[in-house]
């Protein structure tokens, strides 16, 4: 008797193929599934609704109390974007240690030389195949960061080269974390005096939100999901950190670190645009946040017109609590159930 042929996890493709015969094999895949169940995208919230936290705020606060350093976690490939990202990070006010990953120890060479000596922590570099872009890095080379520090900055050096404007997006996103030390004071203002605030991550630039989507990825995000013990539905809202980068709580990603990946179950680079495990993983950071029993907010900064919604002013302590409180109660949840329209079922993928 022959011996049962070995697959690849993730592709379904014999193991030992190539990564071009394992993406044809991802490929021929999704149009199986596409050809069997109908195309789920998730249900948007409309721009109008879809509100963020202005930052700074406008009310005058001590700031954090506690001393504890948090991590920036930064994947670079683009070194070019070194010194772009050494900007940002100067706006911390606080001690923070810096945890860097890179693909070439070339690479690792420029990035300790403009560095030089952080001032503001402990900074390390390590060097990671390039599998998974800022992903795997999160999840797997940093994994030992969740288990030291409460709180993690994750940066990367954005580049999307089928996007004229990816640098405007890589800048938005890193003004509304990390653009001026008063931002940083606030949001970790409010990590600390919100013990459930979970994710905190950059409005959607204006381009990027028509692609809040599934993307061809639900039935695999499923799939994900449910080894988390997640149910995804198809008439939930979907929302997420487009690109990438955000404030977490450690404890917010838990069930993701559950998963145990290792750097090999996300495929060799190929200029992948999605339809990875990593796009998949992506997409479920509110999710997972949620399951943990914490919520998640959206900021921006109050004159940004490249992102859309209304940017929410808050002048007052009593103010932010209210807002809070509001997503809180799970107004802004991507695990609630809307209403499916009159004649819908989703018994098929139930």
């Amino acid at each position: 008797m022959r011996p049962a042929m070995k697959l690849d996890r993730q592709s379904g493709a014999p193991n030992g193929w190539g990564e071009q015969q394992k993406a044809l094999t991802r490929r021929i895949l999704r149009r199986m599934v596409r050809a069997i169940y109908p195309d789920v995208q998730g249900r948007v919230m409309p721009e109008e609704q879809d509100h963020s936290l202005a930052l700074p705020l406008e009310f005058a606060h001590a700031g954090p109390q506690r001393k504890d350093r948090f991590a920036v976690v930064c994947h670079i490939y683009y070194v070019e974007q070194v010194g772009e990202i050494l900007s940002y990070l100067s706006n911390i006010p606080v001690k923070a240690d810096v945890f860097i990953s890179t693909d070439s120890p070339h690479k690792a060479r420029v990035i300790e030389t403009r560095f030089g000596s952080w001032p503001k922590g402990r900074i390390e570099i390590r060097v990671v195949p390039n599998r998974g872009r800022d992903i795997a890095p999160k999840y797997v080379t940093f994994r030992d960061c969740y288990d030291i520090y409460d709180l993690i900055l994750f940066l990367h050096s954005k580049n999307t080269p089928q996007m004229k404007s990816a640098n405007e997006w890589r800048r938005t996103m890193m003004n509304s974390l990390v653009g001026s030390p008063q931002t940083v004071k606030d949001i970790l203002y409010m990590f600390e005096t919100y013990p459930d605030l979970g994710v905190i991550f950059p409005q959607h630039y204006k381009s990027v939100r028509p692609h809040v989507r599934w993307q061809d990825m639900f039935y695999e995000a499923r799939r994900v999901a449910q080894r988390m013990n997640i149910r995804l539905h198809p008439n939930q809202y979907i929302d997420f950190p487009a690109g990438s980068m955000f404030w977490a709580r450690s404890s917010a990603l838990q069930p993701i670190l559950d998963l145990r990946l290792r750097t090999e179950d996300f495929p060799e680079e190929a200029g992948q645009t999605d339809n990875t495990i990593a796009h998949v993983l992506e997409r479920l950071v509110l999710h997972v946040c949620e399951s943990q029993g914490q919520f998640w907010l959206k900021v921006a900064r109050p004159g940004d017109a490249t992102v859309g919604g209304r940017k929410l002013q808050v002048r007052s302590r009593e103010q932010l609590d209210a807002l809070l409180a509001s997503y809180a109660s799970g107004q802004r949840s991507v695990m609630a159930v809307q209403d499916l329209p009159p004649g819908a079922s989703d018994e098929a993928i139930a």
